[in-house]
């Protein structure tokens, strides 16, 4: 976890020594440990280090190699950074034990072409010195965020919005971007940001931009999800051992650090699989972390202890309150740079912080896992629509219905759930719109994990950890365990109704699973109608959007005076914009 920027000079555009200062210390929240810059001809190179391997100061970035004069930032880990070295520079020598080092001289040394031999969590920019050009890369799944900005007078990359938006001493909301968040509850989907011209790097894309032309040449994918058929196992059973072995390698691979590594535990499937693993290989001594509610209906803290039996003392938790509810909020916005995700991202955001007193630097999490295990609604009902013919459909259609309190038949499910909408856990649609009929599970697979769910929860990961100076990890996001895990059909997935069902018959302990509705924000956001419409009426969203308060009014008190607690979200979104304009429409701020 680290933080930087890049900034390129056109026509002569130049910074004072105030905003180079400022710079310098941006993204010290991100990267405590050192900060420093550099200027080569026309370009600045800004950096924050979280230090993670190699504790050394020589470490620190910009990272310049010696030989060929080319410049390195760096976000991220590359776990099999030894691995690689050892393979492809077996004779080189070394100044430092960390893996920033290591990406340099196999740039030097092979070029763009060693980018697809990296495994790990990462975005970076390499200045090439002979070639006179910018190469800026991301991992494939997009962990680590990488923004970029481009106008006559320069070009910014950085890790975050807000340095670009100081750099350029304005703000211009995207308010095209801003409504599909409104509308159809997009957020995180492509490359366009909720600011005008500020974009952020495709996942796994390499872009090379010429310092001489002063313009971007090539854009490219180093890696692509595709089925392979020697991944394929005959049975359930092989399926299961296989699995494992590869989360195993990840998980390995992603302990690699100079620094104490955490969990992040709750009582569903993913976290308890990647404890359970760590248990199993003898490794009992991670501290591990977890958020509950005072609402007992909601508060997995009890369960976790009942279940896991964590020692007391790597075992900690934090009970969520709503004190100061509206600031707590500005400020996770504003670290988030737009919305986030609901209470669940309410309560981790609140727990990072304890995570960053007990001087835990990593964090393992099981991000990932849902979307290509078939943890999801329309996974469920695409595996129905592709298991039809097959003899366990009636077995498989009733398990479905029993599951989520639903009797609908399968042409009803079809039409309603294999789509590329998100859902809540009763089966509400999220947003206002249907995303459209998808044709099969692997589609709505790509969809989720590349466009309209995962990047989102990456991104609030990622930001939320970098508030506190801790980088999230994700075990369940290797790219081979991910390339093995797409290639098997969705029979060894779902089982009797039971999604994730190779992650749940690999676990000693049988627990019923993670909650169903996992926090209380439809109980809290009725309860406090009023403060919620006194901290919207007149705002931000009213100055800067053509809101129709009234008309929001009305809703709002047609949901609070139902008896159901129905599906807040709606009202959550625009508690959500409010506190991100506060935050960003103006640049004092």
């Amino acid at each position: 976890m680290c933080g930087y920027t890049v900034l390129l000079s056109k026509n002569n555009f130049e910074i004072n020594s105030k905003i180079l200062n400022k710079l310098k210390n941006f993204q010290n929240h991100r990267g405590p440990d050192s900060s420093n810059y550099i200027k080569l001809k026309n370009i600045y190179f800004f950096h924050n280090r979280l230090k993670i391997l190699d504790l050394s100061n020589k470490a620190n970035q910009p990272f310049v190699s010696k030989s060929s004069k080319n410049i390195i930032v760096y976000n991220g880990e590359i776990y099999n950074y030894r691995e690689i070295a050892k393979e492809f520079l077996p004779n080189e020598e070394f100044l430092t034990n960390s893996d920033t080092e290591v990406i340099l001289k196999l740039y030097d040394r092979y070029g763009r072409k060693i980018f697809e031999k990296l495994n790990g969590i990462f975005s970076f920019i390499i200045y090439d010195y002979n070639k006179n050009e910018i190469i800026s890369c991301r991992d494939r799944f997009g962990i680590k965020p990488l923004y970029y900005f481009e106008d006559n007078e320069k070009l910014v990359f950085s890790t975050e919005i807000k340095p670009i938006l100081f750099i350029n001493n304005r703000i211009d909301f995207n308010f095209k971007i801003i409504n599909q968040y409104i509308n159809v509850s997009l957020l995180h989907h492509n490359k366009n940001t909720f600011f005008k011209n500020i974009f952020c790097q495709n996942s796994s894309t390499v872009k090379i931009y010429s310092n001489t032309n002063k313009k971007f040449t090539k854009s490219y994918k180093y890696w692509k999800l595709t089925k392979k058929n020697n991944l394929i196992c005959k049975n359930f059973k092989e399926y299961v051992e296989t699995y494992n072995y590869y989360f195993l390698n990840s998980l390995k691979l992603n302990l690699v650090s100079d620094v104490d590594v955490g969990l992040l535990l709750s009582s569903g499937l993913d976290s308890r699989y990647i404890y359970q693993n760590l248990k199993n290989n003898n490794i009992n001594n991670l501290h591990t972390f977890t958020f509950g509610w005072k609402n007992k209906n909601y508060s997995e803290i009890e369960k976790l202890l009942k279940y896991t039996k964590i020692p007391n003392k790597i075992f900690h938790s934090k009970v969520i309150n709503f004190s100061n509810f509206f600031n707590k909020l500005e400020k996770m916005t504003f670290y988030n740079e737009g919305p986030i995700g609901g209470f669940g991202t309410y309560g981790m955001f609140e727990l990072l912080s304890l995570v960053k007193n007990k001087n835990i630097k990593v964090l393992l999490t099981g991000e990932g896992s849902d979307e290509f295990n078939l943890g999801y609604l329309n996974h469920h009902a695409a595996f129905l629509k592709e298991i039809i013919k097959e003899k366990q459909f009636k077995e498989e259609l009733y398990s479905f219905n029993k599951k989520y309190n639903f009797n609908l038949n399968i042409k009803k499910i079809i039409n309603k759930f294999v789509t590329n909408s998100i859902y809540a856990p009763d089966g509400t649609d999220m947003s206002k719109k249907n995303y459209g009929i998808s044709t099969n599970i692997d589609e709505i697979i790509k969809n989720y994990s590349f466009s309209i769910k995962l990047p989102k929860l990456l991104s609030f990961m990622d930001k939320s950890g970098g508030a506190h100076g801790i980088e999230t990890r994700f075990p369940f996001l290797d790219h081979n365990l991910v390339e093995f895990t797409y290639s098997n059909p969705s029979k060894f997935k779902i089982i009797k109704g039971r999604t994730k069902a190779n992650l749940a018959s690999f676990l000693s302990d049988k627990s019923s699973g993670k909650l169903f509705v996992a926090t209380p924000q439809r109980e809290y956001i009725k309860q406090n109608y009023k403060l919620i419409l006194d901290y919207i009426y007149n705002g931000s969203l009213q100055n800067l959007m053509q809101f129709k308060f009234k008309d929001f009014e009305n809703d709002f008190m047609d949901y609070v005076n139902n008896k159901s607690l129905g599906n807040s979200f709606f009202v959550w979104k625009f508690i959500n914009l409010e506190s991100f304009f506060r935050n960003f429409e103006n640049l004092d701020s």
